[in-house]
C-alpha cells in the first residue's frame, strides 16, 4: 500500500471510498480506498486511511468491487481502436489492456490491391489496411487514443504477404533475405536504437528509419532491446524468434 502524506491539501482528483479492494495479490479483497492523480493511482489504503477533502471528488462506492483494469490477452481489436476508440465493449466489462494481432493476423505491416484472403479479411476490406509499416499503424493509434491501453504484435500472416508474391509457395532466396531484414522507424520523439546479439541498426533519430539485418542469426530466440541509455530499464527490451 501507497504511503498517506501527512498533509491534508487537496493533492488528488479522485477518491474511491468504501470499496472491496482486489489487488492482484494472494492476500485476498480488503475494505479500502484509492487516490487517483491525473491518469495514476496515487494511493492504495485501508479503509479510513485517507483524510477526508483530500481529493477534488469523492466517490462512495457503497461496497462494490475495485480491481486493477483486466488485460484481454488474444483479441483481434486491431481496427475497432482505431474505428470505436471508446471501446465501449471492452471497457464495460473492465478490460483496460487489448493485445492485438494475434493469431498472425495484423493490420500492420502490410497492404492489399485487392480483398484481402482469408483469414486476415477477419480485420476488414483492403480500406482497413492502410498501414505500410508498422509505424504507421502506431502513429494510428496514438492519433486515435482508443479508451484502452493497445498492446499490438505483428502478424506472421502479414510479414509473408508482404513479402511474398505467393504464400503458397516456397520462398524465394530474395523473399527470404528480405524478410531477414528488420526495418525500424522510430516514431518517438527521442533517438533509439536495436540491438540483437551484436547486431545493432546504430542509433536511429526521431522520424528516422533503420534496418537489421538479421540473415546470420541462427534459428532459435533471442533477446532484443534499446541500448540507448535508460531506454532498456524503462522497458524497451523483449523476445524475438529467429525461425
Amino acid at each position: 500500500m501507497n504511503p498517506i502524506p501527512d498533509d491534508t491539501e487537496s493533492r488528488y482528483d479522485h477518491i474511491f471510498r468504501n470499496a472491496l479492494i482486489y489487488d492482484g495479490s494472494d492476500s485476498g479483497p480488503f475494505p479500502g480506498e484509492v487516490a487517483v492523480r491525473g491518469d495514476r493511482i496515487a494511493a492504495v489504503a485501508i479503509q479510513g486511511t485517507i483524510p477526508v477533502g483530500a481529493a477534488r471528488e469523492e466517490h462512495d462506492l457503497k461496497g462494490k468491487a475495485l480491481a486493477p483494469g483486466f488485460i484481454d490477452s488474444h483479441t483481434h481489436d486491431d481496427r475497432i481502436v482505431l474505428d470505436s476508440p471508446g471501446m465501449l465493449p471492452k471497457i464495460s466489462q473492465g478490460v483496460t489492456t487489448v493485445i492485438a494481432g494475434n493469431c498472425g493476423i495484423s493490420l500492420a505491416p502490410v497492404t492489399f490491391e485487392g480483398n484481402p484472403p482469408p483469414p486476415m479479411n477477419l480485420l476488414g476490406g483492403r480500406e482497413a489496411y492502410a498501414f505500410p509499416t508498422f509505424a504507421d499503424y502506431a502513429r494510428a493509434i496514438d492519433e486515435a487514443t482508443p479508451g484502452v491501453n493497445v498492446a499490438a504484435l505483428i502478424g506472421h500472416s502479414a510479414l509473408r504477404l508482404a513479402t511474398m508474391s505467393n504464400i503458397e509457395a516456397r520462398a524465394s532466396e530474395a523473399e527470404i533475405s528480405a524478410s531477414g531484414t528488420i526495418t525500424v522507424e522510430n516514431a518517438g520523439t527521442v533517438e533509439h536504437d536495436l540491438v540483437i546479439e551484436d547486431l545493432t541498426t546504430g542509433p536511429i533519430a526521431a522520424g528516422e528509419t533503420g534496418e537489421l539485418v538479421i540473415d546470420g542469426l541462427d534459428p532459435g530466440e533471442y533477446d532484443y532491446y534499446c541500448s540507448i541509455p535508460g531506454h532498456r530499464d524503462a522497458g524497451m527490451e523483449g523476445r524475438v524468434l529467429v525461425g
